[in-house]
């Protein structure tokens, strides 16, 4: 019997992952799917979560496929099943090389079990589970990537948007006490508050990218408050936006109480008053 291994870490499976499995099998007499734990790239699902999502997801193919756990060297997980075969999938030139040099030190620990490339479908190959993550998190849509289910686990457990939000009101001398303040903060700041015509940038502006923040925005903003503001006050109404809680105002004196009181819950937007 032929047996072919397809390790990864699957945090999600991805569309990408189901089509070189589904090639896969046609080449091997049983796949087992190798599940690494691998703790130390701060996986989105738990080791456990992966095994039975990869399960879930192999379930309607007609072929003979294990899903199994593994944190052990590569090839040591590979000699205790017996594998003749591991496959990896290649998606671009940058994949090759890492898989080139992984590929040469495997022959060296054993050279009896071969390693199979297959090339990405052309439709897949921009697809990453760190990129699927990443849309997620910034409340993009994954459905194109992964299927309904892992979509769906995926939005259950990913935070989206910013750690704290901050309304300035367009007044200079609170976005400057803003960005001060969250200068020596961790987490994602959302401030909210263009300065006016002719007014030179936040002066804290530097300083918040020499310390290694990732500044993002926008001059005036490119959403049509013709359609834009009616949708908001169309949720609402129907009471999908919560705004009476989720908006609190703050003397600018209080930025601190604002900050911690975000953290906690209590709001999820502080706006910060003169």
């Amino acid at each position: 019997m032929r047996i072919g291994l397809y390790p990864g870490t699957f945090d999600p499976v991805t569309n990408g992952h189901m089509d070189i499995i589904g090639r896969a099998v046609k080449l091997v007499d049983k796949l087992i799917i190798g599940v690494a734990q691998n703790d130390d790239k701060g996986p989105l699902f738990s080791t456990a979560e992966r095994v039975e999502m990869v399960r879930a997801e192999v379930a309607r193919l007609d072929a003979d496929i294990e899903v199994l756990p593994f944190s052990s060297l590569l090839m040591h997980f590979a000699e205790s099943l017996n594998a003749n075969v591991i496959v990896r999938g290649l998606r671009a030139v940058a994949d090759f090389e890492y898989e080139f040099q992984m590929t040469a030190m495997n022959q060296r620990l054993n050279d009896d079990i071969e390693t199979v490339f297959l090339m990405a479908d052309p439709r897949h190959q921009a697809i990453a589970s760190r990129l699927v993550k990443e849309i997620a998190r910034l409340d993009g849509s994954i459905d194109s990537f992964v299927s309904p289910a892992v979509a769906a686990a995926v939005r259950a457990i990913t935070p989206v948007g910013v750690d704290y939000a901050f309304d300035t009101t367009g007044i200079p001398a609170v976005l400057n006490a803003v960005m001060a303040g969250c200068l020596g903060s961790k987490g994602v700041f959302g401030i909210v508050g263009v300065t006016p015509p002719g007014t030179p940038a936040p002066g804290d502006m530097g300083q918040m990218i020499t310390f290694g923040h990732t500044v993002k925005g926008i001059i005036e903003g490119d959403a049509d408050p013709g359609v834009f503001i009616p949708q908001l006050v169309e949720h609402y109404r129907a009471g999908r936006l919560p705004f009476d809680r989720m908006i609190k105002t703050y003397p600018l004196a209080e930025i601190d109480r604002a900050i911690v009181e975000q953290h906690q819950g209590v709001c999820v937007k502080a706006v910060l008053i003169p």
